[in-house]
C-alpha cells in the first residue's frame, strides 16, 4: 500500500484540477480575510457595548458556531445541486451580513450589530465547505496533499485584516472608524469571490465522479468507496467507530481553537495591545493554521489520517496551556501559534479520514454533518471558557485548553488500537 502512495504522489496533477485548485484557494484566501476581520471586530464590538467578556466570547462563538443551522443541508445541496451554486450563495449571504454589521457600528446598535453577526455565521457556514470542491478532484492517495494546496491560500487571507487596520487611518475623512472600514472594505473583496467560483469547471462534482480518467495512471483511484458495495455488517461497525472517532477529534479540535480565539482579542487590548498588534497576533495564528497544510497533508498521506491528528490534538493541548501562563505578548503570541499548528493537523487529516469513509453520492452530507459538531463545538467551549476565564482567571482558562486537547489524543490511539486488532 504505500507503495502505491509513494508512486501515486509522482503522477501530476491534471492541469484542469491544478487551476481549480488555484481558484479555490484564492477563495479561501478571500473568506479568510472577511472572517479573520469579523471574528476580531464582533467580540471587540460587544464587549466595547456591553464591557462583558463572556458576551464578547459568546459574539466570537455564533460566527464560528453558526454553521450548525446550515452545514449540513448546505452539504446536502452540494450533493443534490453541485458545489458552485451553493458557493454563490454563501458569498453572497457574507456580503449581506458584513454590510449590516457596519450599518450597526455606525448608528452604535448593538442588537443590529448581534443581527450581522448571526448573518454572517450563515454564510460562514456555508463557506467552510469550501473543503468539499477540493477533496472532490484528488485521489484517496493525496487528499491531504489536496487539502493543504487549497488551505494554503488563507495565508494570504489572514494578511488582509493587518493592512486594512493599518490602512484606517488614510480614510479618516469619511467619519468611519477602523472597524467600520475593515468590514465595509471586506465587502468587495469577499464579491470577487462570485467571478472565481465561476471560473471552477467543471463543477468538481462532475470530476469526483470520473476521477479514473483525470488519473488514469493512479491504482489508488479504485479504493474510493463503490456507493453499491455490500459490506458485511464488521466492516459497518469498523467505519462507523472510525467516523465518530474523525468526529470527536474534529469537534474538540475546532472547540480548543475556537475558544482561544475567542478571548484573545479582548484579553490583548486588556493588556495594553493596540489593534494592529492584535491583528498580528491573529496573523501570526492563522499562518500557523494554514501555512504548514502542505507539509501537513504530505505527512497525512504517508504517516496515516490518525497519526496526524493525535499529533495536533498534542500540539494544541500545548499551546493552549503557555497563551495563558504570562502577560508576555510574545508568549501569548506562540502559544496561540501552537493552538493554530495543532488545529491545521486535525482538520486536515480529520477531513481526509472522513472522505476515506464516504462515498463519493454522500460527500458533501458526511462534512456537513461533521460542521454541525464542529459548530456546536464552537459554540459551546468559547461560552464556558469565558465563565471559566471570569471566575477563575487565565490558568484556569488555560487548563481547560489542555483537557479539551486530550479527547482528541485518546480517541485517536483508540481508533489506531481497534484497527490492529480487527
Amino acid at each position: 500500500m504505500a507503495k502505491n502512495t509513494r508512486s501515486a504522489a509522482k503522477i501530476p496533477i491534471p492541469a484542469v484540477i491544478k487551476r481549480n485548485t488555484i481558484l479555490l484557494a484564492a477563495t479561501q484566501a478571500l473568506f479568510q480575510g472577511a472572517i479573520q476581520s469579523v471574528v476580531v471586530i464582533a467580540p471587540l464590538s460587544i464587549f466595547y457595548f456591553t464591557q462583558s467578556t463572556v458576551l464578547g466570547a459568546l459574539a466570537f462563538s455564533v460566527v464560528i458556531g453558526g454553521r450548525t443551522l446550515v452545514a449540513y443541508s448546505a452539504g446536502r445541496f452540494m450533493d443534490s445541486v453541485g458545489r458552485k451554486k451553493v458557493l454563490y450563495a454563501g458569498i453572497f449571504v457574507s456580503c449581506s451580513a458584513l454590510i449590516v454589521m457596519t450599518f450597526a457600528l455606525y448608528i452604535f446598535s448593538i442588537w443590529f450589530f448581534w443581527i450581522g453577526v448571526f448573518i454572517f455565521s450563515i454564510g460562514a457556514g456555508v463557506m467552510n465547505m469550501l473543503r468539499v470542491p477540493v477533496t472532490d478532484m484528488y485521489p484517496t492517495s493525496r487528499l491531504g496533499e489536496g487539502m493543504g494546496y487549497m488551505l494554503t491560500g488563507s495565508i494570504i487571507g489572514a494578511l488582509i485584516p493587518t493592512v486594512l487596520s493599518s490602512l484606517a487611518s488614510f480614510f479618516a475623512f469619511t467619519s468611519l472608524n477602523a472597524y467600520e472600514i475593515m468590514l465595509l472594505f471586506s465587502v468587495p473583496m469577499m464579491a470577487i469571490g462570485i467571478l472565481l467560483v465561476k471560473l471552477i469547471s467543471p463543477d468538481t462534482r462532475e470530476i469526483l465522479r470520473n476521477l479514473k480518467s483525470y488519473y488514469p495512471q493512479d491504482v489508488n483511484v479504485a479504493t474510493y468507496i463503490d456507493g453499491k458495495q455490500d459490506l458485511t455488517s464488521v466492516q459497518v461497525t469498523s467505519r462507523s467507530r472510525s467516523v465518530i472517532a474523525a468526529f470527536i477529534a474534529s469537534s474538540f479540535g475546532w472547540g480548543g481553537m475556537v475558544m482561544s480565539k475567542s478571548i484573545i482579542s479582548i484579553m490583548l487590548q486588556q493588556l495594553g495591545v493596540e489593534l494592529t498588534l492584535i491583528n498580528l497576533a491573529l496573523s501570526i495564528h492563522v499562518f500557523g493554521m494554514f501555512g504548514p497544510s502542505i507539509p501537513w497533508g504530505w505527512l497525512t498521506d504517508r504517516w496515516g489520517r490518525r497519526i496526524v491528528i493525535a499529533l495536533g490534538g498534542v500540539i494544541l493541548g500545548t499551546g493552549a496551556f503557555f497563551m495563558p501562563i504570562t502577560r508576555d505578548y510574545r508568549i501569548v503570541t506562540f502559544g496561540f501559534f501552537l493552538i493554530g499548528l495543532g488545529w491545521s493537523a486535525t482538520n486536515v487529516a480529520s477531513t481526509a479520514l472522513l472522505c476515506d469513509l464516504t462515498t463519493e453520492q454522500r460527500r458533501g452530507s458526511m462534512l456537513g454533518a461533521n460542521d454541525v459538531a464542529n459548530g456546536l463545538a464552537s459554540l459551546t467551549f468559547p461560552t464556558v471558557g469565558g465563565i471559566v476565564l471570569s471566575s477563575f482567571g487565565l490558568f484556569a482558562f488555560g487548563m481547560v485548553g489542555m483537557l479539551a486537547a486530550l479527547p482528541i489524543v485518546l480517541s485517536m490511539i483508540l481508533s489506531i488500537v481497534a484497527s490492529v486488532e480487527e
